[in-house]
């Protein structure tokens, strides 16, 4: 049974670190073997990325796999707005 929950503010993390590593969304997109309009709905959180697009997140940003995903999927959204995914 799936019990988590995708968390708060993760969206606007992930635009954050994505333009703070100087990527453009059409790069990001590319990365994400997806498209421009797909990025724009992760970073609004309109879209809920699978393992998958997770991992290549990760891989795009330069981060540990497990924190990204730790960072969009909590056991209660609250838990998430605390943590500070990029540490570590």
């Amino acid at each position: 049974m799936f019990t988590k929950e995708p968390c708060k503010g993760f969206g606007g993390e992930i635009r954050k670190w994505r333009e703070e590593s100087q990527i453009s969304q059409e790069e990001f997109a590319w990365l994400l073997a997806t498209d421009v309009a797909s990025v724009e709905r992760l970073e609004k959180e309109e879209l809920y990325p699978s393992s998958y697009m997770i991992s290549l997140i990760a891989d795009g940003l330069n981060m540990d796999v497990q924190k990204v995903e730790d960072r969009i999927w909590c056991d209660t959204p609250d838990q998430c707005e605390h943590l500070n995914w990029r540490d570590g």
